[in-house]
């Protein structure tokens, strides 16, 4: 292999490792904003990245309001767009799931009326 291929293929990563940061990067980077409102995500976030040294923040700490949310749960979802395929697909999953097979056949029975093509009903 020449030394004009072995430059042109993509780097591994010790070579990466190897590699100096652009002109101007610092570490630790800038701070950087969880933007949820999920306990779960935030703690999550907070696992992968303190250790790394990323200065942290979430949006609740800092005065983010939360979004509103389209609904708890598919059928508040449903509610109010009643044709959202997506979200009738999705109930007839977790109803079958849960071997509600009424709720779930009826629900997938809906997404062939509204997407007669439907990839996965």
């Amino acid at each position: 292999m020449s030394r004009s291929d072995a430059s042109s293929r993509p780097q591994g990563r010790a070579e990466a490792a190897r590699t100096p940061p652009p002109a101007g990067w610092t570490w630790p980077p800038s701070p950087l904003v969880i933007a949820s409102h999920n306990a779960g995500k935030v703690r999550e976030m907070y696992a992968l990245l303190a250790p790394l040294g990323v200065p942290l923040h979430d949006a609740a700490s800092l005065g983010v309001p939360a979004p509103d949310e389209p609904g708890d749960s598919f059928e508040e979802v449903l509610a109010r767009w009643p044709r959202d395929v997506r979200a009738l697909y999705t109930l007839g999953v977790c109803a079958y799931e849960r071997r509600d097979l009424y709720r779930a056949r009826r629900a997938l029975e809906r997404v062939l009326e509204l997407d007669r093509k439907h990839h996965k009903a």
